[in-house]
């Protein structure tokens, strides 16, 4: 593993841990945070199913990449009153969920011999 990708991941999981925070404290119920959770869980194996690992990391990083966009697209047009870091920190706890499950069921997937149904080119 590179020092670049070693440096993306304990930035992510930063992110994650930073985002996780707000949402174990929002006003949701827990009912609700239950069903987000497992939507995204599903939705992170549901890309593993799909994509090789080689694109689920190209397609993290692309996220990754565009996250501040999504934060500030939040920030002009929900106008929930959270600023920009909120948004950050929230969108980057779905990001990097979904593709940390995504990672783990891919991973899981090839031991099983289930690959991919997108081919490994790209």
């Amino acid at each position: 593993m590179t020092i670049i990708r070693l440096a993306l991941l304990v930035g992510s999981g930063v992110l994650w841990f930073a985002g996780l925070r707000l949402f174990v404290r929002a006003e949701l119920s827990r009912r609700r945070k239950f069903t987000w959770s497992v939507f995204l869980l599903l939705v992170g194996v549901g890309l593993g199913l799909v994509l090789p690992l080689t694109q689920l990391w190209s397609k993290f990083l692309l996220i990754l990449a565009i996250l501040p966009v999504l934060a500030l697209a939040d920030v002009w047009l929900l106008r929930s009153g959270h600023g920009f870091s909120f948004w950050v920190r929230a969108c980057g706890f779905e990001v990097c969920t979904v593709f940390a499950a995504a990672g783990a069921a891919r991973a899981l997937f090839d031991i099983a011999g289930i690959t991919p149904f997108v081919g490994r080119a790209g």
